[in-house]
């Protein structure tokens, strides 16, 4: 049955993910296409000899034009490290404009890489396999699944000037039930989990608002975030914000549960008789346990993703106040995701315990059920 629903969910995600594709189809005649270089020209530059322009000809492999050959310029820096390596066989994505009444153009963007992802995807799912089994298959599909609920509901909700954040609450609550069922199944366990992870991520959510507030942080960041204030969307960017936080720290949070609850089932297992204190205490000394572990982890993920402001950091380190360098919004930022991911733990944590540690002791699933199953009979008779 888990396995059944987990591909239906997962196959209304992708076509739904191909339709919306289409729905969003460029309206301006501008488009970005692959194309495969033919051969690269150079042509030195006699003002600058750090200057090269390279003549390059390509084909196009997709799109309305597809076959068609041209040459286009790309301006080569020597020796820069962000220039492209344009070699002949390569595929690279061309942007592609049309105007009225004139000649298509067209300009070399960045390489493609898509077509060498399969191979590393293989890789990996042959590791992952070899690791876990077909436990973790599973779950690494779920994650894929989920990461297509999170463009279909996120990217319109930033296009059309939605709540950014209820919508990224939504859809991780349906993250969370779809990622959990697939690791605990159709239970008590399973249902105590999603009690306590969505708990924890609404009263991070709710927190988050006045924290981000209290530092004074507005959600612009990076080169991405000024990009999308230059389009002139509307969007609150705090929302935004406070959503990446939530995001970043539910996988941890659905790792806790999940790991709560399977102490409670054993321990359940070995002392039948147990009462609801008893097991919670335990599945409760347990979490706390794994607490600072799974926050260690989310650190580590933190500061390798931003080593290059570390490194910034102590270069400059001489010409920086301690209070300039902790007053920095980027600093601000990650000391309030650091808080978020607190939070959303701490309360994953006695929530969790505290259901499952009732579901065990009473059955009050299993009681709820057979009365809806003798209601049901009543009516038939």
């Amino acid at each position: 049955m888990k396995k059944i629903l987990f591909i239906l969910i997962f196959l209304s995600f992708f076509f739904s993910f191909l339709s919306f594709n289409k729905v969003l189809a460029d309206q301006q005649n501008q488009t970005y296409e692959e194309a495969k270089i033919i051969s690269v020209t150079k042509e030195p530059n006699k003002e600058n000899q750090n200057i090269e322009v390279l003549k390059v000809k390509l084909r196009l492999t997709t799109g309305i034009f597809k076959d068609k050959e041209f040459i286009t310029d790309y301006v080569h820096q020597v020796n820069s490290p962000f220039d492209l390596k344009l070699t002949p066989g390569e595929n690279v994505i061309v942007y592609q404009q049309i105007m009225p009444n004139k000649e298509p153009s067209f300009f070399i963007s960045d390489i493609a890489r898509y077509n060498k992802y399969p191979w590393l995807f293989l890789a990996f799912f042959i590791l992952i396999y070899f690791a876990s089994g077909l436990r973790g298959i599973y779950l690494m599909l779920g994650l894929v699944g989920f990461i297509f609920f999170l463009w279909l509901w996120l990217i319109p909700a930033l296009i059309t000037n939605l709540n950014i954040l209820l919508i990224t609450i939504l859809v991780l609550f349906a993250g969370i039930i779809i990622q959990t069922i697939i690791i605990c199944g159709f239970s008590q366990k399973s249902l105590a989990a999603i009690i306590g992870t969505i708990s924890g991520i609404t009263i991070a959510a709710i927190f988050s608002c006045y924290l981000n507030n209290f530092l004074n942080v507005t959600g612009i960041i990076s080169e991405e975030g000024l990009l999308l204030k230059d389009i002139n969307l509307n969007i609150n960017f705090s929302n935004l914000l406070t959503s990446a936080m939530l995001i970043g720290s539910t996988g941890a949070a659905i790792k806790l549960s999940t790991s709560i609850v399977s102490t409670a089932q054993q321990y359940k297992t070995l002392f039948p008789t147990s009462s609801w204190k008893e097991i919670f205490n335990s599945c409760f000394s347990s979490g706390r346990e794994n607490l600072p572990e799974t926050l260690q982890t989310l650190y580590f993920a933190y500061i390798g993703c931003y080593l290059p402001l570390i490194l910034l950091v102590s270069i400059q380190g001489p010409t920086l106040s301690w209070f300039r360098v902790f007053s920095l919004e980027v600093v601000a930022t990650e000391i309030a995701r650091s808080f978020i991911a607190i939070i959303v733990l701490f309360v994953t944590l006695p929530v969790t315990s505290f259901f499952i540690s009732k579901f065990l002791s009473s059955n009050i699933l299993l009681n709820l059920f057979l009365k809806i199953v003798n209601k049901i009979l009543v009516v038939i008779k």
